[in-house]
C-alpha cells in the first residue's frame, strides 16, 4: 500500500505544521491541538486548522523552532497519520557577523526530525517523537521529500537537507567523521536519509556536499534506476546546480552505490555549445534571454568530488569541477 495521508486533511495538516513560528509556553496533552491562532487566512475560501507551533509540549516532547520541510506516512493505526518535519536549526551563528541584520543569532540546538502521529478526523496530535535528534550534529535541515514504493522505496523514506556551507566540529557519536582535506572539521551540506520504519537514518555522501535545498526521487528512467535530483541553493548566485544521482534501486541508495551527475547545457538555439569553453554563452542563469531554447545532458561526477574526499573542502572542490566543466549554474 502506498503510504499517504487522506487528501481531505493533507491541506489542513501542511498549513498547520507551516504555522509554528512563533514559541509558544503551553504544555500538550494527547489530543492535543494549539490554542495559538491562525497565522494566515484563505482568501478563497476553506478553513485553515493550527496544529501545533514552537515550543509546545507533549509528554516530554519539544516541537522545535524553525519547522521546514515536511513529509507523510499512513500511521500504524486507523485513521492516523505520520507526519515528519525537518527543523532548520543550527549552533553556529547566523548571519556570521552582526552588522545591518543586526548581532549573530544561534538556534538552541542542531537540526532534527520530528515526528507527529495526527488524528486524520481532527488533526489532533496524539503522539510525538524525535525521530532524528540534533545530537547527530546535522545542521540547518532545510526542504524534505517523503519517498515511498510510487518512487521504488519499500521503506518510506524521509530526505531531510543540510542547507549550509558551514565548516563545523565533530561532535562525539555523530555518523559522519572530519573530512580529510579540512580534519578535524567536516563541511555541512548532506542529504540525509531516514528509515521511517526501522528509525534508522544516514548520510548519502555520494548525493554530493552542498547547499541542498531539496531531494526528490524520480521513477520511470527506462533502466530502472532511481534518480534521486536535488537543488542546489547556493548562497552566492550566479553558482548554484541542479545534480542528479542514480543508483540500481533503493538498498543502493541507503548503501551509497549511486553515481552523481550534473546538468550541463549542449545545445543553444539550435547550435552545439562546446565542451570546455568557458565563454559559451550558455554557462549560467545570466547568459539566458527572452526567447532562448536550451538543451542539455547529465554529466558523471567523479566519485571523489562528489564524496567530499580531494584535497580541497568539499564545497569547494565541488564548485571547481562544476566549473571546469560548465556545469550551468542557476541561481
Amino acid at each position: 500500500m502506498q503510504r499517504r495521508a487522506t487528501r481531505s486533511m493533507l491541506p489542513a495538516l501542511v498549513a498547520g505544521l507551516v504555522l509554528g513560528m512563533v514559541p509558544a509556553t503551553s504544555s500538550a496533552a494527547p489530543g492535543f491541538l494549539t490554542a495559538e491562532p491562525a497565522y494566515i487566512t484563505l482568501t478563497g475560501g476553506g478553513d485553515v486548522l493550527p496544529i501545533i507551533t514552537v515550543g509546545e509540549t507533549l509528554g516530554g516532547f519539544l516541537f522545535e523552532g524553525i519547522p521546514d520541510g515536511i513529509g507523510l506516512t499512513k500511521g500504524e493505526h486507523r485513521h492516523t497519520v505520520d507526519v515528519y518535519v525537518a527543523h532548520e536549526q543550527s549552533e553556529v551563528p547566523f548571519p556570521p557577523l552582526s552588522g545591518a541584520l543586526g548581532p549573530p543569532l544561534t538556534d538552541f540546538q542542531d537540526a532534527s526530525v520530528s515526528k507527529l502521529t495526527l488524528d486524520t478526523r481532527t488533526g489532533e496530535v496524539l503522539d510525538a517523537d524525535v525521530a532524528l535528534p540534533a545530537s547527530a550534529g546535522f545542521i540547518r535541515f532545510c526542504s524534505a521529500f517523503m519517498a515511498g514504493r510510487a518512487d521504488g522505496f519499500d521503506h518510506p523514506t524521509f530526505f531531510a537537507n543540510e542547507e549550509s556551507n558551514d565548516q563545523i566540529e565533530v561532535p562525539p557519536g555523530a555518523p559522519y567523521g572530519p573530512d580529510p582535506s579540512i580534519a578535524p572539521l567536516r563541511q555541512a551540506g548532506f542529504a540525509v536519509a531516514l528509515d521511517t520504519e526501522t528509525g534508522d537514518y544516514r548520510q548519502i555522501r555520494g548525493l554530493g556536499r552542498y547547499n541542498h535545498e531539496n531531494t526528490i526521487s524520480l521513477r520511470g528512467n527506462r533502466n530502472g534506476k532511481i534518480g534521486l535530483l536535488s537543488t542546489d541553493d547556493t548562497f552566492d548566485g550566479p553558482s548554484a546546480q541542479l545534480y542528479l544521482y542514480l543508483a540500481r534501486n533503493d538498498r543502493a541508495v541507503w548503501n551509497d552505490r549511486g553515481h552523481l551527475f550534473a546538468f550541463r547545457v549542449t545545445e543553444k538555439n539550435g547550435e552545439r555549445v562546446k565542451a570546455g569553453d568557458a565563454f559559451n554563452d550558455a554557462n549560467d542563469y545570466l547568459d539566458l534571454r527572452p526567447g532562448d531554447d536550451l538543451a542539455g545532458r547529465f554529466i558523471r561526477v567523479p566519485d571523489r568530488v562528489a564524496d567530499g574526499t580531494t584535497d580541497l573542502a568539499p564545497q569547494a572542490a565541488l564548485e571547481e569541477w562544476s566549473n571546469e566543466h560548465n556545469v550551468f549554474q542557476f541561481i
